[in-house]
């Protein structure tokens, strides 16, 4: 998730965000050109910067394009459907630690000691993915996490061939200052903290102006939902990518989880809209 929110501009997000929700819907992949026309309109995009943004998706190798009775297709490509699996990886893996808050925790830590190599490129990749895990960083090499993640911290140095140079903990952590403190300092929560907030004051506004028009048929005929959609899970995940998401027994109260519910809240509302306006597209 995190190499998507730092590579991608915004037109390039806005395309895979519309490619993503189709394919769930349909289970296809490729788009007329006149719908696409239609659906990022919904988005305030002129004709011409919809057609520069679909050609700079094609020179990325994201889509591609082929004329057919007389109409250009534009497809996702290989690139494009990996692109769209690591959104979807993030999004899958915050909703674990979620889940994971709430379970019982053993009070054991997770501590991983990694000898980089002289690749920096190879190591924002795979400190991005550490972060996509829950893991924070302690100090240069070495990085923590509240709950076990063996077997994925085993995947990850498979795939980038670092099974000699990563050291595991799993125990019992003692910590030289009062935990709540060292909690706040290492994983900067009141930064999160005040994005929560933020969100939480924006997008609970949002839920009760949306519930009172989300069944209109000008809602939905308009695809009204989809702008704000994108704007959710965009806002949302920009904050929840840097979450940790501590077990409750170390952080019994938090706003991500009041963020997190609404936004599964407004997003379950938005959902049904969308597809309802997607749908006379297949």
């Amino acid at each position: 998730m995190k190499l998507i929110l730092r590579k991608n501009d915004s037109a390039t997000s806005l395309l895979l965000f519309i490619y993503n929700h189709y394919f769930s819907k349909s289970q296809k992949n490729s788009l007329r050109l006149s719908s696409l026309l239609e659906i990022i309109k919904v988005f305030d995009k002129s004709e011409s910067a919809i057609r520069m943004s679909l050609s700079r998706a094609v020179k990325a190798g994201i889509l591609s394009n082929a004329k057919q009775d007389n109409e250009v297709i534009y497809s996702l490509t290989d690139l494009g459907r990996k692109s769209i699996h690591l959104w979807n990886e993030g999004v899958q893996s915050f909703w674990k630690r979620f889940n994971l808050r709430n379970s019982s925790w053993d009070g054991k830590w997770y501590i991983l000691n990694i000898e980089f190599q002289e690749d920096k490129k190879q190591r924002m990749e795979i400190s991005d993915n550490l972060q996509q895990l829950g893991f924070t960083i302690l100090n240069t090499n070495t990085w923590i996490c509240p709950y076990n993640q063996s077997k994925e911290i085993r995947g990850l140095a498979t795939k980038f061939g670092l099974e000699t140079a990563i050291v595991e903990f799993f125990g019992e952590m003692t910590v030289g200052k009062d935990m709540q403190q060292f909690l706040d300092d290492t994983y900067k929560l009141d930064i999160l903290k005040s994005k929560y907030k933020a969100f939480i004051h924006v997008y609970g506004e949002k839920l009760k102006q949306t519930k009172e028009i989300c069944e209109e048929h000008s809602f939905i005929d308009r695809g009204q939902g989809l702008p704000l959609l994108h704007e959710l899970g965009w806002n949302f995940f920009n904050i929840a990518s840097e979450d940790p998401v501590l077990p409750k027994q170390l952080y019994p109260f938090w706003e991500g989880d009041e963020a997190a519910a609404l936004m599964k809240e407004l997003r379950e509302v938005l959902l049904e809209a969308s597809w309802q306006y997607l749908e006379k597209f297949e």
